[in-house]
């Protein structure tokens, strides 16, 4: 199955929210067990100093109950006492301790609400001795005034402390950990239950969101998917979204770039067929004088012509082979690399050596360059066409000179010959593509195609260079001069 951008965004943003929410619950859960301890404490703490308050006061009450009682009894007397047995007996029950009577209210209490249980309290004389305890009282703790905690029976308890100063009644009241823990868990479960169950419809809500906001894409692709092949007009880019936009301008440099490819290539078709026409016709035509002539000489000499149609052909089709080459570098964006502009001339020079000397030219090459960034093929297709021109149109005896030289902006080729020149008005025009100068019939070994300098023209376009056409040294013949930027 194909990945899909919407169920990947899907996934990363309810796992963006799903992480969010768990941050947030574990924040819920923190504060909240922060704040119910707080609370919790303070509960403690004022019901130990309220005990203690009012256990003080009953002591106290009581203390001062036996002292009025001894002091009665005493007025009336052991004697009056005996003769009076009921006055003696409650007269003696004032004076006895007050603990039986707090342990018989304790005995006597009911078991209420099911959390009494997790509830503990203690009260002791400074000696020890147990004033009053609940059944669930944890064993004598020797702690400080204070929160403690301590474990009994597998059972977490806090437990806050005090003692009167005046009485050394010291007075324990606990708690089990445990019920603030479930306080905190109802808490943070009621916080994070109406998101969690919310999940669902926020995925739904998510995917119809998420999918709306890819519609441009879709609009896109549906375009192209519904296009001719040959349809590269530039898909519309008003109302695309900011983060399509890029897309759709990629898509339409592609669709230019194609579209240059394909009139380049339906130029190079039509010029090919159109091009080679005449020089097959003109060997066909030779070809059928030969057949006929009985002469020998004049049969020798139509089957010269026939070599010399074979070599102007043969010269066509590479020109235009080169021309398809230049036209595709151009076309395809092939990267540019820093080259040894002088090194690659002086590689060329050697190679083209058999072929100037045979043509009877002289030929000086004064270097002076540096590097430059260009494609090394198409930069040989250059130099060898400037070369082949001066050669081929300043005829026998010709004296060229190829110089490099460093300059401000740049990098300068210069190719200059002592030929013909081309006048300044016809300059732009030999550009053009089959369009031969003047001087191309001055020659009658000529082959020129008229290509020459239009491959020369898309490979300077290529290498984002400029080529011009200027008047020879001393005004004598043409330069063709080329302009690289620096390779910085």
């Amino acid at each position: 199955m194909a990945p899909s951008i919407r169920r990947r965004l899907l996934w990363m943003i309810v796992g963006v929210v799903t992480l969010v929410w768990t941050i947030a619950g574990w924040r819920v859960y923190v504060d909240a067990r922060h704040e119910v301890d707080e609370v919790y404490d303070a509960n403690l703490a004022q019901s130990a100093r309220v005990l203690l308050g009012l256990l003080a006061h009953e002591l106290e009450q009581d203390e001062q109950t036996r002292s009025d009682v001894a002091r009665v009894m005493t007025e009336i007397g052991p004697d009056e006492l005996e003769h009076n047995p009921t006055l003696g007996a409650v007269m003696g029950a004032y004076t006895r301790n007050l603990h039986d009577h707090m342990e018989w209210h304790e005995r006597g209490a009911r078991a209420g609400h099911k959390y009494e249980s997790k509830l503990a309290l203690r009260a002791r004389y400074p000696d020890g001795e147990i004033l009053l305890s609940t059944p669930n009282a944890p064993k004598p703790q020797a702690t400080t005034d204070g929160f403690s905690e301590y474990r009994e029976n597998h059972d977490s308890w806090r437990m806050f402390s005090i003692a009167d100063g005046q009485t050394g009644l010291v007075v324990q009241v606990s708690e089990r950990i445990e019920v603030r823990r479930e306080l905190v868990r109802y808490i943070t479960a009621n916080s994070l239950m109406p998101l969690l169950a919310s999940l669902p419809i926020m995925a739904l809500l998510l995917w119809l969101a998420v999918g709306q906001g890819l519609r441009p894409l879709a609009r896109v692709a549906k375009e192209v998917e519904h296009r001719e092949p040959d349809a590269l007009q530039p898909i519309p880019t008003n109302g695309s979204p900011r983060e399509v936009r890029p897309l759709v301008n990629s898509l339409n440099d592609l669709f230019l770039r194609l579209d240059s490819a394909m009139q380049a290539e339906r130029r190079f078709t039509a010029d090919a067929a159109h091009e080679l026409r005449t020089p097959l016709a003109a060997l066909r035509t030779q070809a059928q004088v030969a057949l006929r002539e009985q002469d020998p000489a004049r049969r020798t000499q139509a089957l010269s012509k026939i070599q010399q149609g074979v070599d102007r052909a043969t010269h066509l089709v590479e020109q235009l082979l080169a021309l398809a080459r230049a036209d595709s570098s151009a076309t395809s964006e092939n990267p540019l690399v820093p080259l040894d502009l002088d090194a690659l001339l002086a590689e060329l020079l050697a190679e083209m050596a058999d072929q100037v000397i045979g043509a009877g030219a002289e030929l000086e090459f004064e270097r002076g360059g540096g590097t430059v960034h260009g494609d090394s093929g198409a930069l040989r297709i250059l130099a060898r066409n400037l070369i082949e021109n001066a050669v081929r149109y300043s005829g026998n005896g010709a004296r060229i000179t190829i110089s490099t030289r460093k300059t401000a902006s740049g990098i300068d080729l210069r190719v200059s010959d002592n030929g013909p020149g081309i006048r300044p008005e016809d300059r732009s025009r030999v550009l053009q593509r089959f369009h031969r100068g003047d001087s191309a019939t001055l020659f009658s070994e000529s082959k020129g195609s008229g290509l020459g300098l239009s491959i020369v023209q898309r490979i300077v376009e290529m290498h984002h260079a400029a080529l011009s056409l200027e008047d020879g040294a001393e005004g004598i013949g043409l330069t063709v001069r080329v302009r690289f930027p620096t390779a910085d």
